[in-house]
């Protein structure tokens, strides 16, 4: 029945073009002969797995299907791929004379007969810190043909022509042209059995955290195959977020393992229509960024293009720069901050290596720091972390004066500010955690022992903490970590979520009324899947009123 049904379509649509041949064709530039080169290699990978390849030397311009089709008409060709080709500046680097390109190509695939539905085009853009966008665009160039290659070759063996020739249902001469194919058949076949493995699994697992989210009562965003890490939020209440996501490529053969390409990492603004803006891209970041409670800056670490680093303090409302750190090669940081206005940067090097403060001038070394983030300590600024030894230290970063604070227990994260001082929590060595405020001078005010250790802790207006804890919900298994609010006083913190998942990385919006967290997705335990990076979305829940 199947290779009649076949027949009967062919005689139908009137194909006239060879099923098996492929005419290439580009269309925009990106650079010249790196252009030329894909369009090459991406030929030969086709003519290597018993396509007909033939090279339209003339650029098509802007896409179009007619005119595509046009093309695969003058050869007798049934498929038509349209490589698109785009670059340019996307901003200045971090080093004279660079910037940051992006390039990008896109295919689409025409087939002859205008009916038969196209599958959808398939873009990889990569962006990076260079003097000329040669480098980026050579080094791209093998992704893009192990990528689009096996794409072209998909959309080919599935579409009407060459499925009927396949299958035995052609002239004598049609079939002996697809001799070499056959041999590749099965596993291009079995490359697309892997594809649409992968894109169930990421809906099951989109379903499933939408069932969760949605008996929860909180709402969550982000592909749970991607990576959107929580930097943050703005002064609009809005999440910042870090996308750090890796995109699948599907071979022929296929991988046993994970095979992916990298493309650029931003920065961007969760709307509350859903819609995503970007303050800043980049090749790669160096870690999650942050944006502490009611500030103005946040920090991010991007590279170079000598593969140094650089600490950015971003403007969070458009991404623009308020100060810039670079760091010397081989140096990479254990831990970032910049001040709330942008003034001041702050860095402690990996590996007990020296915290530096810096405003613009030199950098002023803080050797009895070991780590530490800015806070307010009434209307002072003050850099608050843990000495060598563990234990409290305040430092003035203007003058780089240290001064200890009495407290109980090791340093552990700054929760926030009151009208009376910093607010910070220690871990004694008991393993009991101490909600802490201290003074500018570094003047113990309250300690006050908590029911249980809270991670992320951030103080918000009503003088509650939110965080993550170990704790179980009503409804709930025991054992992982969920959102928790706890108020001074009370015997234990009160769970906001519940459910299977992993919370972690929480921020508060500023206003008090929702708690925004990264909700950590199950890593996939087919090898095939793994982009080797922790699977997370972003969520948000409603902070009850006291």
């Amino acid at each position: 029945m199947r290779r009649v049904l076949g027949l009967a379509l062919l005689a139908a649509c009137g194909g006239s073009g060879e099923a098996h041949k492929i005419v290439l064709v580009s269309s925009g530039t990106m650079e010249s002969s790196q252009d030329s080169r894909l369009m090459r290699d991406l030929g030969d990978a086709l003519d290597e797995m018993g396509f007909a390849v033939v090279h339209d030397p003339e650029n098509l311009g802007d896409f179009d299907a007619d005119a595509a089709r046009a093309r695969a008409g003058l050869v007798d060709a049934a498929h038509a791929a349209v490589v698109i080709f785009e670059a340019g500046k996307e901003r200045p680097g971090v080093l004279p004379g660079t910037h940051l390109w992006a390039v990008r190509a896109t295919v689409h695939m025409v087939n002859e007969r205008p009916e038969f539905a196209a599958p959808e085009p398939y873009t990889l853009e990569f962006v990076r810190e260079d003097s000329s966008l040669t480098g980026i665009a050579s080094d791209a160039r093998d992704t893009w043909v192990n990528a689009f290659a096996p794409y072209i070759a998909d959309a080919a063996v599935h579409s009407p022509q060459l499925t009927a020739v396949l299958n035995g249902e052609g002239e004598t001469r049609a079939l002996l042209a697809v001799t070499d194919l056959k041999n590749y058949e099965d596993l291009i076949r079995s490359r697309h059995e892997t594809a649409t493995e992968y894109a169930a699994y990421c809906q099951a697992e989109g379903e499933r955290l939408q069932s969760f989210a949605d008996a929860e009562g909180i709402t969550c965003y982000g592909n749970p195959c991607g990576q959107y890490a929580m930097v943050g939020v703005n002064a609009d209440n809005r999440p910042i977020v870090q996308d750090l996501s890796r995109l699948p490529i599907f071979t022929v053969p296929p991988k046993r393992k994970g095979y992916w390409a990298e493309p650029p990492e931003r920065l961007f603004v969760i709307e509350a229509d859903r819609s995503e803006r970007d303050l800043l891209r980049s090749g790669n970041f160096y870690g999650i960024g942050t944006v502490n409670q009611g500030h103005a800056v946040g920090a991010v670490e991007t590279f170079t293009s000598e593969g140094t680093s650089a600490l950015w303090g971003f403007d969070t409302r458009d991404g623009s720069k308020k100060q810039m750190v670079l760091l010397g090669p081989g140096q990479r940081n254990g831990v970032s901050d910049i001040s709330p206005d942008g003034a001041f940067a702050l860095w402690c090097l990996r590996d007990g290596g020296m915290c530096h403060v810096q405003a613009g001038g030199a950098p002023t070394e803080l050797p009895a720091l070991s780590w530490g983030r800015f806070g307010w300590a009434g209307s002072e600024l003050r850099i608050i972390g843990a000495d060598r030894d563990g234990g409290v230290l305040l430092v003035d970063p203007t003058s780089g004066k240290a001064s200890p604070v009495k407290a109980k227990g090791r340093f552990r994260a700054v929760a926030g500010k009151t009208d009376a001082g910093l607010v910070f929590v220690t871990r004694d060595d008991r393993g009991a955690c101490h909600l802490v405020t201290a003074d500018a001078t570094g003047k113990v005010l309250a300690d006050e022992a908590m029911p249980q250790c809270i991670d992320d802790p951030t103080l918000v207006a009503d003088g509650r903490l939110v965080g993550t804890a170990v704790v179980t919900h009503p409804d709930d298994v025991p054992g992982d970590a969920e959102v928790v609010v706890w108020e001074p006083g009370m015997t234990a913190p009160f769970p906001l979520t519940s459910g299977a998942y992993r919370e972690e990385i929480v921020y508060p919006s500023a206003d008090g009324k929702t708690v925004f967290f990264n909700r950590r997705m199950d890593a996939p335990t087919d090898p095939r899947f793994d982009t080797r990076v922790y699977r997370r979305a972003v969520c948000e829940v409603e902070l009850p009123e006291k």
